[in-house]
């Protein structure tokens, strides 16, 4: 059991690490903050200065007052992160759970799950809930989802890093192993994988790439974030405005650095790192019903069959897309008992016409080149 309480000071520094975090790096936040601030002024005093014939004064007021509104919002949710952690601790101090929570807090860590307590509260965390455990000048910080469950300071918690991350992986490794061994009994196809974390890793970062090519992977948030500063720099161009359309093709880089990373090696190790182990006896791949698992050490993901967009083949294996950017790729040694028992041998349309009792003509998949 590990016994501590929660000063101001550190409920503080959790308070900015959060607003730090959804925030996001530099490389995403500095970009935002620019399209908020410049990029957008820039294109509201245009409109308001340049391009003015016939318009009303109250609209050139009312658009550079909710313009300069903007940016200046922006601005103090980037710089003043202090202040708005302060603010956090002003809520929680008078909040319905601030007469309990800075008492003594009690944290037990069972074979399955956390369980917390101070003042009359009692929490209880299964380990599979749990999606991270980060860590601060002062704090172990476990999160469940995009919260933060507990913060556990380091000063009277000595070692519980380790003693979590034991915990935790072997309650993780437990339930893999429980939910393979159902799988392989109950599903009409089950294989262990002979691929590698790495080689996996390569193909997927090739799929990442196709996945653009076919707009699998496209989102109104990166066609607005190519196009928007794209056409405001044509627009800028064709008023003459050079030092807008430097300024609006500097924004379009900085904000579309995530896209153009998927284009370099580095991105492979990026997703080699988020994948899971494959454990002694390889990844498993199975399918059930009209879900597909993809399983490794510890850790593992489910594709709903009706949610696939797309799917492709070449003499690698069989590469899958499915809504929301989600992908599977299927080792040539799997892909043809895969194909009959996820019902693939069938074109995506007559899948889905299959869900929704329709009938549909059969249309082959073409596979395009590397």
């Amino acid at each position: 059991m590990f016994r501590y309480t929660i000063t101001e000071e550190e409920y503080l520094e959790m308070s900015a690490f959060m607003l730090k975090k959804r925030r996001g790096g530099p490389k995403t936040a500095v970009p935002k903050l620019l399209l908020k601030t410049v990029v957008q002024m820039t294109a509201a005093a245009l409109l308001i200065f340049r391009y003015n014939e016939g318009v009303a004064p109250w609209m050139k007021w009312s658009l550079g007052i909710l313009s300069l509104l903007w940016a200046l919002i922006s601005l103090f949710q980037y710089f003043f992160v202090g202040l708005r952690a302060k603010m956090l601790l002003a809520q929680a101090k008078s909040g319905p759970q601030a007469k309990n929570f800075w008492k003594d807090h009690r944290l037990e860590l069972w074979d399955d799950s956390l369980h917390l307590s101070f003042g009359s509260e009692r929490l209880e965390l299964p380990y599979d809930e749990v999606t991270e455990i980060a860590e601060t000048e002062s704090l172990h910080l476990i999160f469940r989802g995009r919260d933060v469950f507990e913060l556990v300071p380091k000063r009277a918690a000595d070692g519980f890093r380790e003693t979590f991350l034991q915990a935790w992986n072997s309650a993780k490794a437990k339930k893999m192993e429980g939910t393979k061994k159902s799988l392989i009994k109950e599903a009409s196809f089950a294989k262990n994988l002979s691929i590698s974390k790495a080689e996996l890793a390569k193909e997927l970062a090739l799929m990442k790439k196709r996945s653009l090519r076919y707009a699998c992977g496209w989102t109104g948030f990166m066609v607005f974030s190519l196009g928007f500063p794209l056409a405001l720099a044509v627009y800028s161009a064709a008023a003459g405005a050079w030092p807008t359309v430097a300024l609006c093709l500097l924004a379009f880089v900085l904000f579309n650095l995530r896209l153009f990373v998927i284009f370099t090696p580095s991105y492979r190790n990026l997703i080699e790192g988020r994948l899971p182990d494959p454990g002694e006896d390889g990844y498993l791949l199975a399918v059930k019903g009209r879900t597909a698992y993809f399983l490794g050490a510890d850790s593992g993901t489910s594709y709903s069959m009706a949610k696939l967009q797309k799917k492709v083949r070449d003499a690698e294996g069989l590469f899958l897309y499915f809504e929301k950017q989600n992908m599977l790729f299927v080792p040539q040694e799997a892909a043809a008992g895969f194909e009959v028992a996820a019902g693939l041998k069938k074109s995506i349309r007559a899948i889905a016409a299959s869900d929704t009792g329709v009938q549909a003509d059969d249309e082959e998949e073409t596979a395009p080149e590397k």
